[in-house]
């Protein structure tokens, strides 16, 4: 059923008139609004922010961060998660920061089928969707993310790096795949980040990767494993 006018507009969708009544307000007016009771005030105040070129785009980071991690309406992420995407790696940083840390749709446990989807799977982290839609310049600062203790986090990561960096062929380097890799051996007894390796590889069409696919499709143990690792394979080889 399509939604009306005003359900929308309760899920953040603003209009050109919430625009206009808000573009004449000053800049501390407006980041007031980035915490308005209305869902569509608070898209179009992050909208207009976004494309002021007085404001310092450090604290609108912070800001619109902030509200993400309490943020109910759809439109409003939406918004927001336009707006962080079009960063670079000062607004990266910030971000790592709350990996796996908002709302409840990440992977706590091995699932137990593989990805239907014939290409790279969409992070279910919206954080690490976000991470991953950016530009490629990013990547080192992901990369960091993975000599970390913090688990949630690395598995998280895992998903923005493999997404980025398989849209960013160019990404798909040698010292690249060797950063990843140094998460095989520190969380080698969590399933969880081993499997979302797996998937990661899918991203680096190079022997090295390949290998390791073979390895775990000859060895393993764990089903997933096997399978991921074969689902994993077949892109590669398609990609190489």
């Amino acid at each position: 059923m399509k939604s009306s006018a005003e359900d929308l507009r309760k899920r953040g969708k603003y209009e050109q008139a919430d625009l206009d009544a808000l573009s004449s307000l000053d800049s501390s007016l407006l980041f007031e609004k980035i915490n308005s009771c209305m869902p569509a005030e608070r898209s179009a105040a992050v909208h207009l922010l976004s494309e002021r070129k007085d404001i310092d785009p450090e604290y609108l980071t912070d800001l619109i961060l902030q509200r993400l991690s309490v943020e109910n309406s759809l439109y409003t992420k939406i918004e927001i998660c336009s707006v962080l995407e079009k960063g670079g790696c000062s607004t990266a940083k910030k971000m790592t920061a709350y990996l796996g840390k908002i709302g409840q749709n990440q992977y706590t446990a091995l699932p137990d089928s593989v990805s239907k989807k014939k290409s790279y799977p969409l992070p279910r982290d919206i954080i690490a969707r976000s991470l991953g839609k950016m530009d490629a310049s990013v990547l080192p600062v992901l990369l960091d993310v993975l000599m970390s203790g913090d688990a949630s986090a690395v598995s998280e990561v895992l998903d923005a790096i493999g997404f980025l960096v398989f849209y960013n062929p160019q990404s798909a380097t040698p010292e690249n795949l060797d950063a990843v890799l140094s998460a095989l051996t520190k969380f080698s007894d969590n399933d969880l980040i081993q499997w979302k390796l797996m998937i990661c590889l899918s991203a680096f069409p190079l022997p090295k990767s390949l290998d390791i696919l073979n390895h775990v499709i000859e060895t393993s143990e764990i089903p997933i494993f096997r399978e991921e690792a074969l689902r994993s394979k077949n892109l590669t080889v398609h990609r190489h």
